[in-house]
């Protein structure tokens, strides 16, 4: 069966099925406040969305301490919270919040958001900013853009 995505079109072998994709969008024109760094300002906010057909079924809360063991593995990895999240569509899911060290001198705040719905299909808005230098009005944006994310057939 043939798919399209992100405007590609492609046959995949006979067999194969979808069980994993993602997108990743990133910022072009960032109006950042600060430029303490230049290596810190090469960092653009940007936002990867994935899609994971699960093998068995999960809440959204379950499926965020899966996320929480997997991010363990990030050495200066700090403030981890996490929370409930509703999606504009009114399903809940969970935000999780943290910061690291991506590299020396590139400090940057992670957010994610995991809903979970029928059947069995985890959706991840994963939005990665500077840790500092982002306006405040920028990051209310990302956020409503995370709650955007829904099903298609939610409309």
């Amino acid at each position: 069966m043939g798919g399209k995505f992100d405007e590609l079109l492609f046959d995949p072998p006979a067999g194969f099925v979808a069980e994993d994709s993602q997108i990743v969008f990133r910022a072009q024109d960032v109006d950042l406040i600060s430029t303490l760094a230049m290596r810190q300002s090469q960092l653009r906010p940007n936002l990867l969305v994935q899609r994971r057909r699960l093998k068995w079924p999960t809440t959204a809360e379950a499926f965020a301490q899966t996320i929480h063991k997997e991010l363990r593995v990030l050495q200066t990895l700090a403030d981890f919270v996490t929370a409930p999240f509703e999606f504009i569509d009114g399903r809940e899911g969970v935000l999780l919040t943290y910061h690291f060290v991506a590299s020396p001198g590139i400090a940057v705040d992670q957010w994610q958001v995991i809903r979970v719905d029928p059947p069995s299909i985890a959706t991840l808005g994963v939005m990665t900013v500077p840790r500092t230098g982002v306006s405040r009005e920028a990051l209310e944006a990302y956020r409503r853009s995370l709650a955007s994310i829904r099903p298609a057939t939610a409309d």
